[in-house]
């Protein structure tokens, strides 16, 4: 049986992402529409940022890294929805950046492995990088996480020839250098917790207690509160966009991992199906449970909250 993303989730195309995007931030103040390269496939990379004056501290949300991470995109969707619609008074004080779909390659394929009812394991780009692992902090040290670490060329979480190898690595860098975010969340799927770094090593971070103080924030503001704590706490990464974004960047960089493990006895076919797996049947109450909790964020950047990383 073929999964319909019209009824299971429902889930959409990165077609329809973008046109979400674009309705919603019509009219809205300072709104400028980036396209910041494209895929190895040619497939163009778009960036919205919102609000804010010269100088303003900026936010950006991030989605779409994994490709079989569809409801990653979805609670982007949220975000940028309940923004403008109710919180909008955020926009006074702070610019707000949006990545949806980072890596639009990976993304449909995803969807043509579902049309052909084969398994859509897929996270990587279309040269097989996950793109996760395909940044400077740690990318050279010995790894120590196994198999989830990065260094293995023959699975999903190869690191790249080298740091920030792909186009859709260095759309992300180019978007960072223009946002200079004070904060930044990238939407993950599943584990149903909230990370911050270190990522590559268990020595706690310079704003381990912030970062910290932050989540548990976060987890207040959901109807179902997801477990918090730095992100080496579930296995070590290296070249992590966390890691970057922190010790490189000096931007404070948070991990969603949105909803939980997807296999239950019914239908069946959750068995097997690995989108089942990781993005839940229900994207409506999912997404609710967390937006609160995303937009905090962008109010901790309008009070002027920032990594003291020197």
């Amino acid at each position: 049986m073929t999964l319909d993303l019209t009824k299971y989730g429902p889930y959409r195309s990165a077609h329809e992402i973008y046109e979400h995007f674009r309705r919603m931030l019509d009219g809205a103040p300072g709104v400028e529409e980036l396209k910041l390269g494209e895929t190895w496939k040619g497939r163009p990379i778009y960036a919205w940022g919102v609000g804010g004056g010269p100088g303003a501290p900026s936010v950006l949300y991030s989605s779409g890294c994994h490709a079989i991470e569809f409801i990653g995109l979805e609670q982007n969707a949220a975000i940028v929805e309940k923004l403008v619609k109710e919180r909008a008074g955020l926009l006074e004080k702070t610019r707000v950046w949006f990545l949806p779909v980072m890596n639009p390659d990976g993304h449909y394929k995803v969807i043509g492995q579902i049309r052909r009812r084969r398994c859509p394991l897929v996270k990587t780009n279309a040269r097989r990088v996950d793109l996760n692992r395909n940044y400077p902090v740690g990318f050279h040290e010995p790894h120590k996480g196994g198999i989830m670490a990065g260094s293995h060329r023959k699975i999903i979480n190869y690191h790249g020839p080298s740091p920030i190898s792909e186009p859709e690595s260095k759309a992300l860098e180019k978007l960072v250098d223009i946002a200079k975010p004070s904060i930044a969340l990238a939407l993950h799927s599943f584990g149903g917790s909230v990370r911050f770094p270190p990522c590559h090593t268990d020595v706690k971070a310079p704003d381990h207690d912030l970062m910290m103080r932050m989540v548990v924030e976060m987890a207040k503001r959901q109807p179902a509160p997801y477990e918090v704590g730095p992100e080496f706490e579930l296995y070590r990464t290296y070249g992590d966009i966390n890691d970057w974004l922190y010790y490189d960047k000096k931007t404070l960089s948070f991990l969603m991992e949105i909803g939980k493990f997807g296999i239950k006895a019914q239908p069946p076919q959750s068995w097997w199906n690995i989108f089942m797996w990781t993005n839940p049947p229900d994207v409506r109450e999912t997404v609710a449970n967390n937006t609160d909790a995303c937009l905090y964020l962008t109010g901790q950047a309008a009070d002027g909250v920032k990594a003291s990383i020197a």
